[in-house]
């Protein structure tokens, strides 16, 4: 084989790596407690180049929870990527955690919290052929503008865009979104509190996409944040 042939080789391999993706494999919603034993939860097919995303969404009537350690098959998944404390008790937190998983279609994970928690919401993704080993950029927001929580937030190249809102109020009836498509909506404790995630891929370089999560219900309140990765 020639010199030139080879390289060809090369450069054709590189120009057939598929783009960054992501998906939403699912939502759990465990029982009231501190810390959470979740076992078995689907994370989707498996993947030499799989980073496992959780968005947690939690909230307590009471006061505002840290999350203490987090694991996905005893592994500490590190630090969050993103987290926000929300407007109200009511409103509740959100934290993203992520880590490479790429075997198994399954995993085990331990949350703990500094107290207990009236409800908990664990919104898995999976993400493919990621071209940074960290986020491209966050987004959050805490200071609800009449029913809207919005932020913006940076594209890479054929990059993705995952969010999660935390939305409370007097029965709530649902979140609506705009700069990504929604992926889940959801009541996580009694009438009070919904949890939402959108999310939006294959883009373009952006500076300053905007993120909104619209929360239908009285006196609104809660959190919104997300990340973005290329």
């Amino acid at each position: 084989m020639s010199f030139l042939a080879g390289m060809q080789g090369v450069v054709g391999m590189l120009a057939a790596k598929p783009p960054p993706s992501v998906s939403y494999i699912g939502i759990t919603k465990p029982a009231v407690a501190q810390n959470f034993t979740l076992s078995g939860l689907s994370i989707g097919a498996a993947d030499e180049t799989r980073r496992v995303i959780i968005a947690l969404a939690w909230n307590n009537a009471v006061a505002h929870r840290t999350v203490s350690s987090i694991t996905m098959d005893t592994v500490s998944m590190g630090a969050a990527l993103v987290s926000v404390v929300g407007s109200s008790f009511l409103g509740g937190d959100i934290a993203f955690y992520s880590a490479l998983k790429p075997a198994g279609t399954t995993a085990d994970f331990q949350i703990n919290f500094s107290g207990i928690n009236v409800a908990l919401s664990v919104a898995i993704f999976r993400a493919l052929n990621e071209n940074s080993i960290t986020p491209h950029d966050t987004l959050s927001d805490n200071a609800i503008s009449g029913s809207n929580f919005s932020d913006t937030i940076n594209i890479a190249n054929s990059g993705w865009v995952i969010a999660t809102a935390n939305g409370s109020g007097t029965s709530p009836t649902g979140v609506t979104w705009a700069g990504a498509t929604e992926q889940f909506d959801d009541v996580i404790d009694a009438t009070v509190v919904r949890d939402s995630g959108a999310l939006e891929q294959l883009l373009s370089v952006q500076t300053g996409r905007t993120i909104t999560a619209t929360i239908a219900a009285t006196s609104p309140g809660g959190c919104l944040a997300g990340i973005s990765w290329g």
